[in-house]
Order: C-alpha cells, then structure tokens, then sequence
C-alpha cells in the first residue's frame, strides 16, 4: 500500500511538472539546480575553487602551521596540556612496553610536545665510543614529511593538514639513519581519553665507521624516548570508507531552510560493500538511494513521504541499515530526490554549490529548518576556504 501511495504521488508530481514547464521547453532539473545554487550562493558566499565538501582533499600538499596569527584565520586554537598530564603520561610510557601500533587517518591534528631526551642511553657493550654511548633524535618526520625545528628535547605547538596520523619517524644523526619504532596509546587522563605517540631509539655502532647503524639488536622496548600527543582537529576529512553524509534535498531557496538533514546517511565501506544506515530524513519529498526506488528513504522508515523523520519533528524511528554493493568510495552513492515530476540527483561537485557533504560520524546534525550556520556558524567561511575549520 506504501508503495502504490509512494508511485501515485510521483504521478502528480510529473503531472504538475509537465504543465509548468514543457510549453517553455525549459528543463526542470536546471530551474531547480539554478535557483538551489543561486541561495546557496548568497546564503554562504561563492565556493573555494578547492572545495570538495569532504568527500577528499580539494589541496594535496602536505603543510604544517605554527604560528598563531595564521592559524586564527582558519577559525583553530592550540590546545594544551593540563597539569600534569606531561608527568603522568611520561610514566605511562616508561612502564608499558609493546609492539608499535597503528595511527589515525586523520587529515587535519595537532602535535603537543610531551617529554623525551635526545641523548638517549643505548644499553650495550661496545657503545661508549662515541658520544658517550647516546644516541641523538633530532628531527621528526609525520607521514613522511619532515616537521621542521622538532627535536627530542623540545617541539612547539603545531597544526598539521593535508596528512595522515599514521607514521611517525625520527632521524639519529649518529648514525644518519631514520628509526621507524613508534607506538600510538590511548591514555586516559583525569576523565578524558587522549592520543599519545612514543618513539624508541635503537642502535649499534659498526666494525668500521664510529657512527651508529640502526639495528632491533640493541633497545628497550618501550617507547619514552620521546613523546608527544596528537589532536585530531574539528572538522577532519573523514576517511572514504567510514563517513556521514548529510544533505539538502535542492528545496531552499530563500537561505533560511539550509538545515542538511533531508538524509542522514552514515557509510563503513568494505572492499566493495558499503553498510549504510539511514539516520534521519527530514525533508517531506521522496528521495531514493543509488537509484533503487526500494531504498525510498521514508519507505525504509515506513513512512509516508511528507514526514519528517529524527530531526525533531514529525516521526522518532530506529535507524534502518542496509547493504549497497560495488562501492569502493562514499562519494559515488547516489542521493535523489523526485522534485517537479523527475528524480535529481544531489551533488557534490568541486568547487560549485553542494547538496551533499561528508563529515565524521559523531557529527551532530541539525535540527528541522536550524540554519547549519545557527548550529556550525563558521560554516561559510569554510565553504569560501576550504581549509577553515567549521565544527
């Protein structure tokens, strides 16, 4: 019965569209895309030529800020450690060993100096050759790249985007050789959970050079020879395969409706299979998935397509979750909505005005008609730059 209802209400819809527009020969699409584009450009300004709206990376060269005068233009401030953290943190890492660990697909982080030493003592018995049988850390690399005036004993405050918390290494300059022992641990402390990295020194001095070669021979295996804690940043790039898409179903036209909450759909890919499921719908049009009128978003709540659903008004539902296949990339799901008697796709292209964007999962939606610049007020300055932290 939902169904025949769902098909009849289409009919009407096409019905009306045919009258509106096929004696002026104009499409349809193009009014609706047209005039969405035009309030969402007076609404939020014109998009950065970068602007991908989440889905991946619009700048691809790797950067790292330090200064606070260029950072307060992106809307970031340098978090701290509390007192005591450096202390207790420090003493975890002496007294927990273990293998190294695997980091954060995080784009945009903070790294805040904890502790460590850059002459690190190398226990073996032919080391006290040179430098008195230190080894020195003095200077780290973070997915590759060299992060610059960084040594064992000290590192200030930075910003880190356009990157990856996932390999972290240091240079031995005793030995010219860059060690890859780090272990990632989630310590909590005084209530809150944070991210630490440690890095281990190791080493050996060889037959003919009094310099170091880099061996597992001779170490300890914990991590304290230096630390520091990564911040993931607000508004980070979620990963491709485990992402929220939110979206505005191409009705705002004015600047007050831009709530992006007509679909809330949260994607975990899999090879080529992406588990989605269906948070919320709040717009009062039919809007299907990937093209399946089966994945009518209302009919998956058992709805009828003018109510709303978990967005504070109309319906409360569970959330439905549901399988597609042959989807490698959350970008590619398609998000439609049946608007003026044909189905329009919801996009989002470079650079140009979008009706979906990708955020992390714990993302915090938007209430009906709630402004995402009432919740997210520095959402316009990130559409303008994409580098901007909006949430």
């Amino acid at each position: 019965m939902k169904k025949f209802l769902f098909l009849a209400l289409m009919s009407m819809l096409a019905l009306t569209s045919c009258n509106k527009h096929d004696d002026f020969n104009i499409n349809a699409k193009d009014v609706v895309t047209n005039s969405y584009n035009t309030a969402f450009i007076k609404t939020f300004g014109t998009p950065d030529e970068n602007q991908t709206w989440g889905f991946s990376n619009g700048v691809t060269t790797r950067s790292v800020i330090k200064e606070n005068h260029e950072l307060t233009p992106l809307g970031l401030t340098k978090p701290t450690l509390e007192n005591g953290e450096a202390e207790f943190v420090m003493n975890w890492f002496r007294n927990n060993d273990g293998e190294a660990s695997v980091g954060k697909n995080w784009d945009k982080f903070f790294i805040i100096y904890v502790g460590g030493n850059s002459n690190v003592k190398i226990w073996s018995s032919w080391d006290k050759s040179v430098n008195n049988g230190n080894v020195v850390l003095d200077y780290l690399t973070i997915n590759g790249e060299h992060i610059n005036d960084w040594n064992a004993n000290y590192g200030p405050t930075l910003y880190v985007y356009n990157s990856k918390a996932d390999n972290f290494t240091s240079h031995n300059s005793y030995s010219n050789f860059t060690t890859n022992k780090w272990k990632l641990a989630e310590i909590t402390y005084n209530g809150k959970v944070g991210y630490y990295v440690g890095l281990s020194a190791y080493s050996k001095k060889t037959e003919t050079t009094e310099k170091y070669q880099l061996t597992d021979y001779d170490r300890e295996h914990f991590y304290d020879d230096w630390v520091f804690k990564i911040v993931p940043a607000n508004g980070v790039t979620p990963p491709g395969d485990e992402l929220r898409i939110i979206a505005e179903d191409l009705s705002a036209s004015d600047g007050t409706d831009f709530d992006f909450n007509d679909v809330v759909l949260d994607v975990n890919i899999t090879g080529t299979t992406a588990t989605c499921t269906l948070v919320a719908a709040g717009g009062t049009l039919p809007l299907r998935i990937n093209g399946d009128d089966a994945l009518e978003v209302h009919e998956l709540f058992g709805v009828a397509p003018n109510v709303m659903v978990n967005t504070g008004a109309g319906a409360v539902k569970d959330p439905v979750t549901f399988t597609l296949n042959n989807i490698s990339n959350a970008a590619n799901i398609k998000l439609e909505v049946f608007k003026n008697g044909e189905w329009m796709e919801m996009e989002a292209k470079q650079g140009v005005p979008a009706a979906k964007i990708a955020v992390n999962q714990n993302f915090e939606i938007c209430g009906e008609r709630e402004p995402i610049t009432t919740k997210y007020p520095n959402f316009a300055y990130w559409v303008q730059n994409v580098d901007y932290i909006w949430w």
